[in-house]
């Protein structure tokens, strides 16, 4: 399957004046994008011998927490595919590298003063700024307000120094903390650079990524009443799923590169 999608946000005319009773409206065409995104199927199966589960004295309670860890990594494995659109930083609508240059509507891939707190609140700072002055493709501004809805993806390696910008009150040997509560945070071990992170707007309508969840996370089992299970007595568990991630707009990231 699959959707295709308008850059409808990017692309609305800007408003204009009119002046009088009766005046008519000016229309402007909208341009045209379209985003395909193509559903890919995910699964994960474990199998176990009926006698090896039989001789096991908790039986299939010993069994729930190896199924339960099926579901948890499939829901990991989506956390995955975002990380990967990211790292992969395909086209974005305009035809231009995800995260780059867009041209008169703006920058959102920043080089980075370092990773020391004080380092990274400078940054973060800027990259509030760079954001409010992101403009659409008619040279408005995109997002003037972008607070309540920042979150900061970053490494394992980062998560302490970022952890002091966004939770204490003062940084920098006492010097009180602008930054203080300014984003969410969310560390993963997938960046391919450990000096790298990136800022996010995600309480707007249309998200940086988009996620489509085309069959959600489903459980099935194959058991005794199955054939396979009643002739081998080999019994099958196991989860699968459709989905894929896609670029989203731009205007609502910012990578940082140190």
């Amino acid at each position: 399957v699959r959707r295709a999608g308008i850059d409808f946000l990017a692309r609305l005319p800007a408003a204009q004046e009119r002046r009088g009773g009766g005046a008519d409206r000016q229309p402007e065409a909208l341009s045209e994008a379209k985003m395909i995104i193509e559903n890919k199927k995910y699964e994960a199966t474990i199998q176990v011998g009926r006698e090896d589960l039989d001789d096991q004295s908790a039986g299939l309670a010993a069994l729930r927490p190896r199924i339960q860890e099926l579901a948890t990594r499939a829901a990991n494995y989506k956390s995955k595919l975002a990380i990967d659109c990211l790292l992969a930083n395909g086209n974005a609508l305009d035809g231009n590298a995800y995260f780059g240059d867009h041209g008169a509507a703006g920058n959102n891939s920043l080089t980075g003063s370092g990773s020391t707190a004080s380092a990274i609140s400078s940054d973060l700072s800027s990259s509030i700024a760079a954001m409010r002055s992101f403009k659409d493709s008619v040279g408005e501004p995109f997002d003037e307000d972008v607070s309540g809805g920042l979150l900061v993806l970053c490494s394992p390696q980062m998560e302490r120094a970022m952890q002091e910008v966004l939770s204490s009150v003062y940084i920098g040997g006492g010097n009180s903390n602008v930054m203080q509560n300014a984003a969410k945070l969310k560390v993963t071990s997938r960046l391919a650079d450990a000096d790298d992170w990136y800022v996010f707007v995600t309480n707007k309508p249309v998200k940086p990524l988009i996620f489509q969840d085309r069959d959600p996370i489903e459980f099935g089992a194959l058991e005794n009443s199955s054939q396979q299970g009643f002739m081998s007595e080999v019994y099958h568990y196991g989860v699968r799923f459709r989905c894929n991630v896609g670029s989203g707009v731009w205007q609502r990231a910012i990578k940082i590169s140190n």
